[in-house]
């Protein structure tokens, strides 16, 4: 594997260095979070290996900003922190890192997860290799192939923050199968487990910028994050997605209302991200679904969070990103 290291210690590097190369591995080095941005501009490797604590950019801010730039693949990376404590741990996977090393370093440690992350890779490739773009990771849902309620919301969590320093509005959708329970109990686990995989590719086919994503919510449901979307636009996904999953035409004799299976979609969207947390949001995404299902099935309803007038929450740093032009997405 291409391997890069993030680490301001030049002795730690060297070490590291060492038992990387002696496994088979090539590695390149860099001193700051900044660097490696640079260096991530113009090289691509196979997995990060980055510091937490590091002067300028920290480990997670560092992290944050390669999420938001490789938003469209998949780098495994892997944090190295001497604070083996909970808090900094969950702080680490939320920002985006699949696994961590604690320090000192055992090097058997070290090798071992490096061979994990490089079975995953060499899966990925694989499915690649065969014309199926569903990406192959840990945080992957079984049946349907989104990502698990864990990981979902560890990158919402992330995309949150970007949003929240770039002052841009993020809406939530909340996806839930109508009559799935008497779909399953008529027609069996088996053909119930292959209609969430129908239903989990069409989301995936209903959303157009990498930014986006979709995991599982619930027994029955699915989520969407749609970060840099208002209200108008987190309608149009909504809408586009109950007539995609109406137009598969998945028979459902067991339905009350369709002799097909639909779904409902409830939304909820914020315009002030730095004053409001992912949890209102998805709270109001919940309300909108209970909403419309009281009026009918196989609809959408999307609301927003009201603003808040007085800005009492203020940002103690924020993260520049000059290097990175900023983009417009329309959907």
């Amino acid at each position: 594997m291409d391997i890069l290291l993030i680490d301001d210690s030049p002795t730690h590097q060297f070490q590291l260095a060492r038992n990387i190369e002696a496994a088979g591995h090539s590695i390149e080095m860099v001193f700051s979070g900044e660097a490696a941005l640079q260096f991530l501009e113009k090289s691509s490797v196979d997995l990060i290996l980055c510091d937490i604590e590091m002067p300028g950019l920290s480990g997670y801010e560092t992290v944050t900003i390669i999420r938001e730039l490789l938003a469209d693949s998949w780098i495994p990376i892997i944090f190295m922190t001497s604070r083996d404590n909970t808090i900094d741990v969950v702080k680490g996977f939320r920002v985006g890192a699949d696994d961590y090393l604690v320090k000192p370093i055992n090097p058997e440690v070290l090798l071992a997860k490096l061979k994990v992350m490089e079975r995953y890779i060499a899966m990925q490739e694989v499915v690649f290799a065969h014309g199926n773009l569903s990406i192959v990771t840990p945080h992957y849902d079984e049946f349907s192939r989104v990502y698990t309620p864990q990981y979902f919301f560890e990158r919402a969590l992330q995309q949150w923050a970007i949003m929240a320093r770039q002052r841009l509005p993020v809406s939530v959708l909340i996806v839930d199968i109508d009559d799935y329970s008497l779909y399953r109990d008529y027609y069996g686990e088996s053909l119930a487990n292959e209609c969430l995989v129908k239903i989990s590719n069409k989301l995936n086919e209903s959303i157009f910028r990498p930014a986006d994503f979709v995991g599982r919510f619930q027994k029955e449901g699915f989520i969407l994050m749609l970060p840099d979307t208002g209200r108008s636009g987190a309608s149009l996904v909504a809408e586009r997605i109950r007539c995609g999953i109406e137009n598969l035409t998945i028979e459902n004799k067991a339905s009350r209302g369709s002799s097909a299976v639909t779904v409902s979609v409830g939304g909820g969207t914020c315009y002030q991200a730095r004053r409001q947390p992912l949890h209102r949001c998805i709270e109001l995404a919940c309300d909108s679904l209970i909403k419309v299902r009281q009026i009918a099935t196989n609809s959408v309803y999307v609301d927003s969070l009201p603003r808040i007038e007085t800005d009492n929450v203020s940002i103690s740093s924020e993260i520049k990103m000059s290097h990175r032009a900023s983009r417009k997405h329309t959907h």
